[in-house]
């Protein structure tokens, strides 16, 4: 057995199979995700509360805490443990900010038990709170006051606080929170602040002149002091000289040493309402995320030195607002916007990766999880998503409510199977469930089974078509064999012998004329007979032409006189299709073997159109016989024979039956002149779709 080639195996059920499977397969919608996400249940939060889940106690519990105004409208939070039973509520003397409330935990004095801190405000004053709620003796400060807030049409004009963070000074013990306060159109305060609640030393920086933020910790000179890294966004406000002389139209790179002075001159980025959206550092270096709304100044991701030069520029073509790292990765991923796309880069700033989001999928909060689980919040459209470490296998949970709040992540509980999350939107709570889906693998048998559909359509299609092609091919063969035949029986060695000595007598007698017309017939004949030799059918205007061409040749070679007419109904289209010497072969027997003894022979073709039925009829004087039917005719016409065999053939290929009927009848407009009479019947209909083959 050989080899077998390329063409073959291409051709092959097999590989044809596999290739239709797979392309079907890619569009086919499996809606068997790897992961799902399912509602456990949903409930209603009190108007204007913020629920957080958070371990307090360090037991492996999450306790459930609810922050609120109370009935005093001043600011409180309430803890419930796992099982929703009330543990206490804690009241503060003054207000959440107008952002409403925030809390944060964390444990400050490492003592197992988590504090609990807020920012409110008392008239123009931002207070912070702390307090270890599940530690009765616990830590405890209230109302520390941290800065005064500027007005703006006699209100107080706090804009954002930032979120803090948790560092430790090189001269302190312990530890301190460090976040920034904003104020919008009066400006001050924009300063980024250190509090140690066990010292009680506040420490503020500078006037930083954008809205900023405290972004990371980095200690770049290796001297373990960590400096601080500030994210900025320019306003475009008014600033008042008195606080600085920089500009809001501009965005600033700023950077903190831990005493929250200028570690380097702010430097200078050109644009109003652009932003500095992260900063990290990478050795001595600094991996800068810098948005630009300014068309002819594009969005760019900046490496810096210590020194404040930038070695390196990648521009960005959609601007961004998210930026992270991945030390695993080695990799800053920032989120474009409108794009819906992840790009990782390397610290040379080189592409690396590019992954794709679901469609209106922007960053607005992202959270890593155990098993590297991206948690993709987009507040655009209500949505919680959830991809996987390389942003695959996205899952998607859309909040159906009609608040128009953002929405808000926790995380319940976490087993090796399951993820239970919360998520809050307005005074609503979701409780979603995130696991592997048990359904995912079936996915492998919709494929197997789609496979085998496929391949058992595809070999009972080429079964169909090899039969198809075995059977054309047999019919080409008896196609052939009777064209062969046919063209034999046309070629008659004595009919052509007639004419050739028809021809020279009229040479030797000088009739050329007559003998030039005779050979111009001839010729005709012989061309017709050979052109398309290789076709059944051709129309019913070419049989008649061949007949009337061949009458005309026989009556010149012939010793009695021969008369014949055509006689045609008006209705009768000659363009339909018939079989090839369909009245030919009955003309031809009529004057071999029904010419009558003495006299004229006389020969009428008619076309008659009847109820959808077409009649060719071939009439002679030559005496005829009984009445009787093509089945039954004991002739040995080889002529008659090939028609028949024709119009079996046809009736198989074109489903088109041409009935033949034979009968001894009186000659027309003659008397006692009996002759034979052939009716070929056929559908009208079918004629006209008869095709050439």
């Amino acid at each position: 057995m050989g080899i077998p080639t390329v063409k073959t195996v291409a051709l092959s059920p097999i590989f044809v199979s596999l290739i239709l499977a797979i392309f079907i397969g890619y569009f086919l919608p499996i809606t068997h995700s790897k992961y799902q996400i399912s509602k456990v249940q949903q409930e209603q939060l009190q108007e204007g509360s913020r629920l957080y889940f958070e371990d307090l106690d360090g037991d492996g519990s999450r306790e459930r805490i609810v922050a609120l105004d109370n009935r005093l409208g001043l600011s409180s939070f309430i803890v419930y443990n796992t099982n929703k039973t009330l543990v206490d509520q804690w009241n503060f003397d003054s207000r959440y900010p107008d952002q409403g409330p925030g809390l944060f935990f964390t444990d400050l004095d490492q003592n197992g038990f988590k504090e609990v801190w807020a920012f409110t405000t008392q008239g123009d004053s931002v207070l912070i709170n702390g307090i270890e709620p599940l530690n009765k003796n616990g830590f405890k400060q209230l109302d520390v006051f941290l800065d005064s807030i500027g007005s703006y049409n006699g209100m107080s004009d706090l804009n954002e606080i930032s979120d803090p963070w948790v560092t430790k000074h090189s001269a302190d013990s312990t530890r301190s929170l460090v976040f920034t306060l904003n104020a919008g159109y009066s400006q001050y305060p924009r300063n980024t602040y250190a509090y140690n609640p066990f010292s009680g030393v506040i420490r503020r920086s500078p006037f930083l002149t954008n809205t900023s933020g405290v972004y990371g910790f980095s200690d770049i000179d290796e001297d373990s002091k960590k400096e601080i890294l500030i994210r900025t966004i320019s306003a475009a406000n008014s600033i008042d000289s008195s606080l600085s002389q920089k500009s809001d139209y501009k965005v600033y790179l700023t950077i903190l040493n831990e005493d929250l002075e200028f570690y380097l001159p702010q430097m200078e980025l050109p644009g109003p309402y652009s932003a500095v959206y992260g900063i990290y550092s990478d050795d001595s270096n600094f991996i800068i995320g810098y948005k630009s709304k300014i068309d002819s100044i594009p969005s760019a991701l900046l490496k810096m030195n210590s020194e404040g030069k930038i070695v390196a520029r990648r521009t960005i073509p959609f601007p961004s607002n998210y930026m992270f790292y991945v030390p695993e990765d080695q990799e800053y991923y920032i989120n474009t916007i409108g794009g819906s796309t992840i790009q990782g880069f390397d610290s040379d700033l080189n592409l690396r990766n590019t992954f794709t989001l679901l469609e209106g999928d922007e960053i607005i909060n992202a959270h890593l999880l155990s098993e590297r689980r991206w948690v993709i919040i987009s507040n655009r459209f209500d949505r919680l998503t959830i991809y996987d470490s390389e942003f695959e296998n996205p899952v998607s949970y859309t909040i159906e409510t009609d608040n128009t709040s953002n929405i808000y992540f926790n995380i319940l509980d976490q087993t090796s199977s399951e993820l239970l999350l919360g998520i809050q939107k307005g005074d609503q709570l979701f409780t979603l469930g995130y696991a592997f889906n048990p359904l995912y693998y079936t996915k492998y048998t919709i494929y197997i089974g789609l496979y085998a559909l496929v391949f058992i359509i595809v070999w009972g299609i080429m079964r169909i078509q090899s039969y198809k092609d075995r059977k054309k091919a047999a019919l080409q063969r008896e196609i052939t064999s009777l064209q062969i035949k046919a063209l034999k029986n046309q070629f008659d060695p004595h009919f052509v012998f007639n004419i050739m000595n028809n021809l020279s007598e009229m040479n030797l007698t000088g009739n050329e004329l007559e003998a030039d017309k005779l050979l111009c017939n001839l010729t005709d004949f012989m061309r017709h007979t050979l052109r398309s030799s290789d076709e059944i059918t051709h129309t019913l205007e070419d049989e008649l032409h061949y007949v009337k061409n061949y009458l005309d040749l026989i009556a010149r070679g012939m010793d009695r006189e021969i008369q014949y007419d055509f006689k045609m109904d008006l209705g009768l289209d000659k363009k339909i299709h018939v079989p090839k010497n369909m009245l030919f072969t009955y003309v031809e027997n009529a004057i071999k073997h029904g010419a009558p003894p003495t006299g004229v022979l006389r020969i009428r073709i008619e076309g008659i159109v009847d109820s959808g039925f077409i009649q060719m009829i071939v009439s002679d004087n030559g005496g005829g016989y009984q009445t009787i039917q093509t089945n039954d005719m004991k002739t040995s016409g080889r002529g008659i024979k090939i028609m028949q065999d024709v119009f079996d053939l046809h009736k198989s290929l074109n489903n088109i039956e041409v009935q033949v009927e034979v009968q001894t009848v009186e000659f027309p407009e003659s008397e006692k002149e009996y002759g034979t009479r052939v009716t070929l019947t056929f559908s009208k209909r079918k004629a006209h779709l008869l095709i050439n083959e």
